[in-house]
């Protein structure tokens, strides 16, 4: 890369200067600088950072005052990720105080550098219900709960730790144990699925990723269908919300590239079709000649043959099934998952078992099995011992009215 693509930015953070990046659109932080500040060892950290790819490293080379250097940097958004991993009690005691506060306002003050606010760490308090946005979010069939206030976004934790499959007392005592996490905290009243307002312990989504990471899959066994959710979370769930937010659509990051590439191949097919069809109407060519003219030229410049994906794409394209979960289907039918669980089954569609733990499980009947797919048994769909969760068809809602009027 050219020195000229490179727009560094230097920040002084208590007394060390850091650097920062923009390249390809994305901000980027050198990591000698942060290590070096916070007094743990350059090369311990270069090799932790280099041998794992959650980190999404680069070299870039960048101006400093020895000239230009070639230097490992990180996307700023993954900063917390790396900074949460340095746990300070295992650190020497007279830089843990320092490991603290750089766990605590380095993201912060960076951020707001590059955003231009001169890095003010904003007051956590709590927040009245008008003074903030909330949406729910999708996540493999998870409801999520994200809040703007004062341009910063927040997550409710509660819902992502059920979705992972944690105990939400024992994860709530950890972020409070937690010093940089529980002075970010706050709580936020918002308005649940049921219209009901819920005081909800929030934290700031620049710091999600360092609670996720306290998470270690490795804990639970292979068989253990949480594990499996934790890695996913850990990979995804920071992207999806923060893409909510600013990309417009909950778009996992690794295709974000790939989705502007394809929108844009589409819009140029559209203008050299609109151009192709002009053309044809001065040839006083026929409909179905237009056509074939048409296609004619999307196949020479952009080699897609779009009458051929159309007949072989025609029997296909038909209205994609929607799977709900045992939440999500009870808001249609006005009833808490628990309710609508007791409906299922009273109307034979699933019926309960105790799995190998006496936890109460669900798994569906001969008559349901065609509404009804499980997740979490790879290996073995029909195993409902290792089923995470059950997903319904949507025409599961009609089947649902048609037994209870029969009843």
């Amino acid at each position: 890369m050219n020195e000229h693509q490179a727009k560094t930015t230097t920040i002084d953070f208590h007394g060390h200067t850091l650097i920062t990046v923009r390249h390809n659109g994305t901000d980027y932080i050198a990591m000698k600088p942060v290590v070096e500040g916070m007094g743990l060892a350059w090369q311990v950290q270069q090799r932790k950072i280099i041998s794992s790819e959650r980190y999404h490293h680069m070299v870039i080379p960048l101006q400093t005052i020895g000239g230009i250097q070639d230097m490992l940097c990180i996307p700023l958004k993954k900063l917390n990720e790396w900074l949460f991993s340095i746990h300070p009690e295992k650190v020497r005691p007279e830089i843990r105080a320092t490991v603290v506060m750089y766990q605590e306002e380095c993201l912060l003050s960076v951020s707001g550098h590059r955003n231009g606010d001169a890095g003010i760490h904003p007051e956590h308090k709590n927040i009245h219900e008008n003074q903030i946005q909330a949406a729910t979010v999708d996540f493999h069939g998870h409801t999520l709960v994200t809040v703007l206030h004062n341009n910063a976004e927040y997550v409710a934790m509660k819902p992502v730790c059920e979705g992972m499959g944690l105990d939400w007392e024992a994860q709530r005592q950890l972020i409070e144990r937690d010093p940089v996490l529980n002075s970010t905290a706050c709580i936020i009243q918002v308005v649940a699925g049921d219209g009901k307002q819920r005081d909800m312990l929030c934290l700031p989504l620049i710091y999600l990723n360092g609670w996720l990471f306290k998470i270690n899959a490795a804990r639970y066994r292979e068989d253990d269908p949480r594990r499996d959710i934790i890695i996913q979370y850990q990979r995804e769930c920071y992207s999806v919300l923060y893409n909510y937010w600013h990309v417009g659509a909950a778009i996992h990051q690794q295709h974000c590239h790939e989705h502007r590439e394809t929108r844009s191949v589409i819009h140029n097919i559209a203008s050299d079709m609109e151009m192709a069809m002009k053309i044809a109407m001065m040839l006083r060519l026929g409909d179905e000649q237009t056509t074939c003219f048409m296609n004619e030229l999307v196949k020479d410049i952009y080699n897609i043959d779009c009458l051929e994906l159309a007949n072989r794409k025609g029997d296909t394209c038909k209205k994609h099934d929607i799977y709900l979960t045992t939440t999500q289907l009870g808001k249609r039918l006005g009833l808490t998952p628990h309710k609508t669980n007791k409906l299922l089954e009273k109307c034979g569609l699933i019926e309960s078992f105790r799995n190998d733990k006496d936890q109460l499980r669900w798994k569906p009947t001969a008559r349901g099995k065609p509404y009804v797919i499980g997740k979490g048994a790879k290996r073995n769909p029909d195993n409902y011992e290792k089923v995470h969760q059950l997903l319904f068809l949507e025409s599961v809602v009609e089947v649902i009215g048609s037994s209870s009027r029969l009843g």
